[in-house]
């Protein structure tokens, strides 16, 4: 008897265990799941888009909030770049049409991602990915690394 009770004690401590990290994980990126519902395009979250840094898959990473909305910090590989900038300013940028670009902006609720993104695909951009959660979701939440420039 005392080992079918120890078992089950310890059965329901894993439990428990396995409950809290799944809670962790799920209110972690709760925010993100209903941003990426919301997106227009391809979307990514925080472990996805450093993934895809780590893995050095060849990609565009832009800041959507470019020279006016920018607080000095950015994803590390990131540009600067606005759904205000010209044609000529993003082709300088972007190296072809088929290149991956991902986007994104401060937080859940920019709407400079999209805004970009759209005029990326109106210019005939295809492979655009939003990253929804933006600069909070990846220093705040994600607590990965943010470089800093200067403006």
């Amino acid at each position: 008897m005392k080992n079918v009770i120890c078992s089950l004690a310890s059965t329901f401590l894993c439990f428990t265990a396995f409950m809290d990290a799944a809670t962790v994980e799920g209110d972690r990126f709760k925010q993100s799941e209903k941003a990426v519902k919301l997106a227009t395009y391809g979307h990514v979250d925080a472990k996805g888009l450093k993934s895809l840094l780590d893995s050095h898959v060849p990609l565009t990473l832009l800041d959507a909030r470019g020279n006016n909305w920018n607080d000095g910090n950015i994803i590390p590989g990131a540009q600067l770049a606005s759904h205000e900038f010209s044609p000529e300013e993003l082709d300088q940028i972007i190296p072809n049409f088929d290149s991956l670009v991902v986007i994104y902006c401060y937080s859940f609720t920019c709407p400079l991602t999209p805004w970009l993104a759209a005029k990326l695909v109106k210019l005939g951009y295809t492979n655009i990915i939003e990253y929804p959660g933006g600069l909070t979701e990846w220093r705040d939440i994600a607590k990965y690394p943010v470089k800093a420039i200067y403006r």
